[in-house]
């Protein structure tokens, strides 16, 4: 793919880099900049001063790192003064706003909904687990208090004077760990794993957030942001 952009005084381009009006050496359109296959190379547009790289005056030069490109005169005094690595973070980001391919990103969106819901899973199976603890206690409890009255109609008679405070004490102990043993809430560590989570399920392009409730699958099904970004996840 071919990249372009312009350099001058009077230049309109989304990425074209103006040059302060104070530069009148500098023409309106002073220079075209293609970036092809990794290589950019350097257009001067015939202009009357002219441009120079590491001072030598060129029409057309292949740009390297670390090149000294002065426009409109080869006294840097009077020159605007283009900096390499400023052309090369300008075509960074046309590189960018362009790109559309984002498959290898998106595969770690997925990866980041699929750990947020193993972290909810293991929530909610730990919860099921300690709510079903009272269940046992009182299912337990109940066994016990039958054994009791079964073993007190073969005991003696005065057995049966502490038969039914047994009975209380056993009921109610079993009330106390059921109530404290209720399943707790998990909608406040629930809410914590979404604010964990939301920040990274993301569109890998422009950034703006999916649904965590929304699978993957279906954001994958699109092929391409929701958003209207362009970016293409299969």
């Amino acid at each position: 793919m071919s990249l372009e952009i312009k350099v001058g005084r009077k230049v309109s381009g989304a990425f074209d880099i103006t040059v302060p009006a104070g530069f009148t050496k500098t023409s309106r359109e002073h220079l075209k900049i293609v970036c092809e296959n990794g290589l950019i190379t350097l257009f001067d547009l015939e202009t009357s001063n002219g441009t120079y790289v590491n001072g030598r005056r060129v029409s057309k030069c292949e740009l390297k790192e670390g090149d000294a490109v002065l426009l409109g005169s080869k006294d840097t005094g009077e020159a605007y003064k283009l900096d390499a690595k400023t052309i090369a973070e300008t075509f960074k980001k046309i590189e960018e706003v362009c790109r559309t391919d984002y498959v290898r990103e998106f595969a770690i969106v997925k990866k980041v909904f699929e750990d947020f819901n193993k972290e909810i899973n293991k929530i909610r199976n730990k919860s099921q687990k300690k709510g079903q603890l009272p269940k046992i206690i009182i299912s337990v409890s109940i066994g016990v208090v039958l054994l009791i009255v079964t073993i007190c109609d073969v005991l003696p008679e005065n057995w049966g004077k502490v038969q039914y405070p047994l009975m209380m004490i056993i009921m109610a102990v079993a009330g106390v760990i059921t109530f404290t043993g209720n399943t707790p809430d998990i909608k406040d560590q629930i809410t914590e794993l979404e604010l964990k989570y939301q920040d990274k399920y993301v569109c890998p392009k422009c950034k703006k957030p999916f649904n965590l409730n929304t699978h993957w699958k279906k954001i994958q099904k699109n092929k391409e942001c929701p958003h209207g970004c362009g970016a293409i996840f299969e």
